[in-house]
């Protein structure tokens, strides 16, 4: 019999149980652009929790980490797990995707894994209506599997936002980096202010003292972590576009499941940090900013934004915002991978890593199993009349 434990006593690099999952679930609908994304918490709950909260005294203190500019202690090490195993989801995203062959959309944002594209309409990019909605597919990238989402450096959390004459001075960087560097991770290349003490001070002054003496040693791992990449060998053969990737087949299948392990390890390391570290979304377009408050870049140009003088609206992040998913349609074990429009309803999506991982011979994760509709079995597109 099994004995599920509490939310709180979950640890967040563990596997969720099977039995959490149904059978079979639907992607979230797709949000018009046309006005503003709803609230990830709505807002009414928000003001209730707030209330309840005042009226037991649980008011937030402004010098509690990392309010205060401190380090939360307990999220250093995942700061540094995270770079870590970022640095391993994009190496193993390059190897994979010379072994399995990955096609992304000329014309929108689209793309499948598969030697040839699928045959569903769903173009919505320029020239979509001349060519009723074909995809014209050509060959896909590291980015277009990793979708990058950029932001604004911070070099003091303490200090003024970032104003618009500052948006050429400011460097631009990951958002999942900058999150790492603010939780705790040291880079050489973005320095930032640690502030030591909070003593003969006021929030919001702007004058910090660094704590120079107290260098963050770099992370090696968590307890028990075997260092599978350590000592490890990539074998690597002259081709036509330079080094390309052709290992063994074991090693295809050990590189996907490295990948796809370490995708779960960013996903819940990020979703980790930022219920610590504030991280905002633009409600109209999608910018991202690391930090208590947004930036006040007049660059946004959505749905309406002549009357916003170009501001973003800025809400709190999802956590698909700041590490999209990026879903595509599953293409089952020994099915042709061009999908036909006639059984869409039947096929199932998954992320992109996801799903390049189980093409190269990773394990299905059981997160995602309802998703993909894998027990479905697909008729043929004569069978689809008779089949309930």
């Amino acid at each position: 019999m099994c004995q599920q434990s509490s939310p709180g006593s979950k640890d967040v690099f563990h596997s969720v149980p099977e039995y959490v999952f149904p059978q079979n679930l639907d992607l979230p609908p797709v949000l018009p652009t046309n006005k503003k994304r709803p609230y990830v918490r709505p807002i009414k709950l928000v003001l209730r929790e707030s209330r309840r909260r005042k009226k037991l005294g649980l008011i937030p203190h402004f010098w509690d980490a990392p309010r205060n500019g401190m380090l939360v202690e307990r999220l250093i090490p995942v700061a540094y797990e995270v770079m870590k195993q970022l640095g391993i989801l994009e190496e193993g995203v390059k190897k994979l995707m010379e072994v399995v062959p990955v096609q992304a959309c000329s014309c929108c944002k689209d793309i499948h894994v598969g030697a040839s594209g699928h045959l569903i309409r769903t173009c919505k990019g320029s020239g979509c209506a001349s060519r009723r909605g074909a995809h014209a597919w050509i060959k896909a990238y590291p980015p277009d599997v990793l979708v990058p989402t950029e932001c604004y450096h911070i070099l003091d959390r303490l200090a003024s936002p970032i104003i618009h004459e500052q948006r050429f001075s400011v460097p631009r960087l990951c958002a999942i980096t900058e999150l790492c560097i603010q939780a705790g991770y040291e880079h050489p290349d973005y320095p930032v202010v640690r502030w030591a003490r909070i003593s003969g001070r006021q929030v919001g002054s702007g004058r910090a003292q660094v704590a120079e003496s107290r260098l963050l040693k770099p992370y090696t791992g968590f307890p028990g972590d075997s260092g599978h990449t350590a000592g490890r060998k990539d074998s690597t053969k002259e081709g036509r576009f330079g080094r390309v990737f052709d290992p063994a087949r074991d090693e295809i299948v050990a590189t996907a499941e490295r990948t796809i392990e370490a995708f779960h390890t960013v996903r819940k390391g990020v979703q980790l940090m930022m219920k610590k570290y504030v991280v905002k979304a633009c409600g109209y377009c999608p910018e991202i900013h690391v930090g208590p408050r947004g930036h006040r870049v007049k660059i946004c140009g959505a749905f309406k934004h002549q009357q916003r003088d170009g501001k973003h609206g800025w809400q709190e992040a999802a956590l698909s915002d700041i590490f999209p998913p990026n879903f595509v349609w599953h293409v089952p074990s020994g099915h042709s991978p061009a999908l036909r429009p006639e059984l869409r309803r039947y096929y199932g999506q998954a992320p992109a890593v996801v799903e390049l991982c189980v093409q190269a011979g990773a394990r299905v994760p059981v997160k995602w199993k309802p998703f993909m509709r894998s027990d479905v079995v697909i008729p043929d597109v004569e069978e689809k009349s008779v089949v309930c």
